[in-house]
């Protein structure tokens, strides 16, 4: 499971949140920091419309999304979330 965090420098919250992304990475979760200035493919591809917005991602899907500030606990608890199982019987 991976995480992207859409941020950009002018936002005020996606500063904040920055170092908790950092740290999160320094502990080893997979998250990936994406400029959304520079990242214009992506912010399309993801239909992000605010700043900050954090996708957890598993095998090439979405499946979750939090737009706004995230404490570090929620985000590890997301980053470990398991998918549900959507098989139709």
């Amino acid at each position: 499971m991976a995480g992207l965090y859409f941020t950009a420098s002018w936002c005020s919250v996606c500063k904040v949140m920055r170092p908790i992304i950092e740290q999160l990475q320094k502990e080893g979760y997979d998250i990936k920091i994406i400029d959304s200035d520079k990242e214009k493919k992506l912010v399309k591809r993801f239909r992000i419309e605010s700043l900050p917005t954090t996708l957890i991602i598993q095998d090439d899907k979405e499946i979750d999304r939090f737009v706004g500030q995230i404490s570090a606990d929620e985000l590890r608890k997301r980053l470990t979330k398991k998918a549900p199982d959507y098989k139709i019987w």
